[in-house]
């Protein structure tokens, strides 16, 4: 497996796993935009020049926001996202990130768990935050918040 930034060439394959995995898939447009914009957190897991897991989000350091992980389907539960959030804060220490914020769907088990193991701890809940269905957030956060 390549864990690697994500490239404009990457945007279809990506856009094909978005539409997999969120009731309310970004369109190719967007994940282009965010591939390409600066500040963007865009990192992708391949094999085989096919994308298995990428991972979206925005830094402004010392804080990044983490707003989309996700895993092809059969390629789950084998620390793929696990070594996508590991390649992507070790990288982007590079560039400043000291801590970093995410929402989950509550009934998200999977992913809660994910994020635990990780590091990251609840902070908060966003009620009726998500859509299709109306479901709350839970706020997880990486590293200590300096006020």
């Amino acid at each position: 497996m390549d864990l690697r930034r994500a490239m404009p060439d990457d945007v279809p394959k990506i856009f094909t796993l978005e539409a997999s995995s969120f009731a309310d898939p970004w369109s190719e447009r967007d994940i282009f935009a965010t591939v390409c914009s600066e500040g963007g957190i865009c990192f992708v897991a391949a094999e085989e020049e096919e994308v298995i897991g990428y991972v979206f989000g925005r830094l402004i350091a010392p804080e990044a926001e983490i707003y989309r992980i996700a895993v092809r389907e059969d390629k789950r539960k084998r620390g793929v996202g696990y070594r996508l959030l590991s390649y992507m804060m070790k990288t982007e220490r590079g560039h400043g990130l000291e801590t970093a914020f995410l929402e989950v769907r509550e009934s998200n088990k999977a992913a809660i768990s994910l994020y635990s193991a990780f590091g990251f701890q609840e902070i908060g809940i966003r009620k009726n935050y998500y859509q299709n269905p109306i479901e709350n957030a839970v706020i997880m956060l990486y590293g200590e918040k300096k006020y």
